[in-house]
């Protein structure tokens, strides 16, 4: 294996200080067999921390270099989330991109008629609880990737936001109950 690098200059995403060299690079991995190139890896998640003077505190950014049917995808998150590694923190948290991910949903009455309203998030107190149940807080699927059965019990695992993941049994219900 060899880590080679070519400087970079501007502000190109991914880039990473390497302190031998003295300057910004992507720094790929190429793994050799003699002198034949069998493979060059570049890191597809990378952090670093990234202030402004508007923050208070630097903060966590993460990055990832995507490739999908449109083209490059490159992306990144500023974050204040502790605990987890890059890789699993963008997959888990932000992208999970195998099949549209269930949503959270709350209920709520608007001029006295009961309407359902996105919920980015859901606040429980410490020591509190929150139910899950039809006219409240639930999780829809739109767009499984297999089909769910009224009845059937599915664990789902649902992310703190420090990054911890809070696993459950879910039962199948109709959108009546």
């Amino acid at each position: 294996m060899d880590a080679s690098d070519v400087p970079l200059h501007g502000n190109q995403e991914l880039k990473q200080f390497h302190g031998y060299y003295d300057h910004h690079c992507y720094l790929p991995l190429y793994v050799f067999c003699g002198k034949s190139m069998l493979a060059c890896l570049l890191r597809l998640v990378s952090e670093f921390t990234y202030a402004v003077d508007s923050w208070d505190t630097p903060r966590r950014v993460i990055t990832r270099l995507g490739y999908g049917n449109q083209g490059n995808n490159p992306r990144f998150i500023v974050t204040n989330i502790a605990g987890s590694d890059a890789a699993t923190l963008y997959e888990r948290l932000y992208c999970a991109q195998a099949e549209p991910a269930p949503m959270l949903h709350a209920s709520k009455t608007v001029n006295g008629m009961a309407v359902m309203v996105h919920a980015d998030k859901i606040e429980v107190p410490a020591g509190g609880s929150c139910e899950f149940a039809p006219g409240g807080h639930h999780v829809m699927h739109e767009k499984p990737a297999s089909t769910l059965q009224i009845g059937e019990t599915l664990p789902i695992t649902l992310w703190s936001e420090q990054g911890r993941a809070i696993t459950t049994d879910c039962s199948i219900r109709s959108a009546a109950g």
